[in-house]
């Protein structure tokens, strides 16, 4: 159980491949989430638990945007890469300062491919997994806290010092 929510119930897959409208997502539980191509997303602050794949590869003309959001990945992997994604975690609540959590029980690998349009802060909670973070420039470093098995640095990462974010989380809910 994460913070209040039943893993499977609800479950189902989405995906957007663009066009020229824009889409909303809400937070819930899900299968998969694909979002790709030129889409344009918002997603709604709060937490989307995810039993399955989330893909997220926006082309320059796409962009996703979630602020106060948690993708929470109970099984699945979680790739972030290319185009305009702008991910800031909750300010208050069981998830406060957490972007990305993957529990310990799963090792898939999370991979964030930063570009120059990539903005994800916050704590990416992965202590099983390896965080492969690829690329990026000095002007758009992230803000972030990785807790990681293992971490490859890949593609002119940019490290330069410590992030500013201080995660909080509630007993039980992030910490053993």
């Amino acid at each position: 159980r994460a913070c209040g929510l039943l893993a499977g119930s609800g479950c189902g897959w989405w995906g957007w491949g663009g066009g020229s409208s824009s889409v909303t997502l809400n937070p819930g539980v899900y299968g998969n989430i694909n979002i790709s191509n030129n889409a344009n997303v918002t997603m709604n602050p709060g937490t989307y638990y995810c039993t399955g794949d989330v893909n997220i590869n926006v082309s320059d003309r796409g962009n996703v945007t979630g602020n106060g959001v948690t993708i929470y990945m109970a099984s699945g992997k979680c790739t972030i890469s290319n185009g305009s994604v702008t991910l800031t975690p909750p300010t208050s609540g069981c998830y406060k300062g957490v972007t990305i959590h993957q529990p310990a029980s799963n090792t898939n690998r999370c991979t964030l491919t930063a570009g120059s349009g990539q903005c994800i802060s916050g704590l990416v909670y992965a202590p099983g997994a390896t965080v492969q973070h690829c690329g990026g420039s000095s002007t758009s470093a992230p803000n972030q806290t990785i807790v990681c098995n293992k971490l490859a640095l890949t593609g002119g990462t940019n490290v330069s010092g410590a992030a500013s974010t201080i995660y909080t989380g509630t007993k039980g809910a992030i910490c053993r």
